[in-house]
């Protein structure tokens, strides 16, 4: 029998810390509901768990985007039905201007409502606004709406704005004056310029060789204008026009009302089909808002695996460990008793 070293109570004492630390251990994990608390826990679960928690994050951010996008499209395409209800209605003022029934008169009282309707046609587009987005009235780089729709920054849709205003929607109609036929050309956003290729001498009086070609130019400030390549000369071109923002179905003939008709479907078409990109955008957001909750839960269900706590075996190692621990505290102090065994040998 030895008294200067311990050994039974050094043994004790050293797994006594073990099952203390053990315990302590399962006490963290069931208090806080994760196995991995820090990186001494698993250090490569930690790493994949946490690689995992950026891509759900972002995935989650992805979806709320992508839901505000549709807010917006169903924003403008709100603003579309009733740019489409006053554009049926000024089809009913033009056909009903284009009737011969009606004097100078009457088709001024139907121009005043038509006048309002354009002007209610582009305060519409001007100020139909989203958060400060306006999906109806900008055009080219500053009408580009870009939405992130997943993790990474790749991963976007972008949705090309037109401008709805009445001048935005215009199409024109060219009539030559000495001649019974047509043309009519529909004048898409920002495309200013147009070629008419036309038999000279079936419409309009002029020098030159047949089939010459006549650069068109529409601005705002001089009206229309035809120019001829140089050295050909333009006669007798007298044309009548409608353009939907400024569109006249006043005056004594129906020439101009019935330019207006044809006008005027060109512009519903016009609307028709950016309401349709619209809604081919909305329903591929809605797939795409689909497609990523489920992306995002597949995803958290896998880091949960890595990282949650099984409540269940956590609570058997913390039973074990109690015990273990209780046990090594009694052993601890029957360990420390035994040196004094010695003291009845020196009675």
């Amino acid at each position: 029998m030895i008294i200067q070293h311990n050994i039974a109570a050094i043994n004790s004492y050293r797994n006594l810390g073990i099952n203390q630390s053990g315990l302590n251990k399962n006490l963290e994990k069931l208090s806080s509901g994760y196995k991995i608390n820090r990186a001494g826990d698993d250090a490569a679960g930690l790493a994949i768990s946490e690689s995992m928690r950026s891509q759900i994050n972002g995935l989650n951010q992805a979806a709320k985007n992508a839901q505000d996008a549709i807010g917006l499209i169903q924003t403008a395409e709100g603003a579309l039905t009733e740019v489409h209800s006053m554009l049926q209605r000024l089809t009913t003022l033009a056909s009903q201007s284009a009737n011969g029934t009606y004097n100078t008169v009457a088709r001024g009282n139907l121009q005043s409502e038509v006048s309002e309707l354009l002007k209610e046609i582009d305060r519409i587009a001007n100020n139909t606004d989203f958060n400060g987005i306006k999906p109806l009235a900008a055009t080219g780089a500053a009408g580009k709406m870009t939405f992130q729709i997943g993790p990474s920054s790749a991963e976007t849709i972008t949705v090309n704005s037109q401008a709805m205003t009445a001048s935005g929607i215009q199409a024109a109609i060219f009539q030559a004056a000495a001649d019974q036929g047509q043309t009519k050309y529909t004048v898409g956003n920002n495309k200013d310029v147009l070629d008419l290729s036309a038999t000279p001498n079936a419409y309009i009086t002029a020098t030159g060789t047949v089939g010459a070609q006549f650069d068109t130019l529409m601005s705002k400030a001089e009206g229309i204008q035809l120019k001829t390549p140089a050295g050909t000369e333009l006669k007798n071109a007298t044309l009548a026009s409608a353009m939907l923002h400024t569109m006249d179905i006043s005056g004594t003939s129906t020439v101009v009302a019935n330019a207006a008709i044809d006008t005027i479907n060109a512009a519903i078409n016009a609307v028709s089909s950016y309401r349709a990109k619209l809604g081919a955008a909305q329903n591929r957001l809605e797939h795409t808002v689909n497609n990523l909750k489920v992306t995002s839960e597949n995803i958290t269900s896998a880091e949960s695996r890595i990282r949650d706590t099984d409540m269940a075996d956590e609570i058997t190692a913390f039973t074990k460990n109690n015990i273990l621990l209780q046990a090594s505290q009694s052993m601890l102090a029957q360990s420390n008793s035994v040196p004094q065994s010695i003291l009845s040998l020196l009675q």
